[in-house]
């Protein structure tokens, strides 16, 4: 199937832009491990924002396009394996406030200067 789940958005971005290497698989808690030592207080454009589940695993993460509003790929989901249960399931790219999903989230820098 062709299309993104949450992570392969971010990361097909962040790839574009050099900021990630090529060549694996990142979920969305494999980000969180990469880019944790970026935390900022305030997000604004192009932080990632991620949110947790009760693990404190990273399940979800989005990239802010202002200090209000994020954008990411939702509304799937890890049964998500068809075109066909991606429209069942409302999966698309959306733009929401960022708190839309709760205040269960940490804000990351991925363009602050590594190491």
């Amino acid at each position: 199937m062709a299309g993104f789940d949450c992570s392969g958005l971010i990361v097909e971005v962040l790839q574009g832009v050099g900021r990630l290497a090529h060549g694996r698989d990142y979920t969305a808690h494999d980000l969180w491990t990469i880019f944790k030592s970026f935390q900022v207080e305030k997000g604004y454009r192009g932080c990632l924002v991620f949110w947790f589940n009760e693990n404190g695993q990273a399940k979800h993460v989005e990239m802010m396009v202002d200090n209000e509003f994020v954008i990411g790929a939702s509304g799937g989901g890890s049964m998500t394996r068809t075109a066909e249960d991606a429209i069942k399931q409302n999966a698309f790219v959306k733009m929401r406030p960022l708190r839309y999903r709760g205040s269960n989230f940490k804000i990351v820098d991925p363009f602050r200067e590594m190491g």
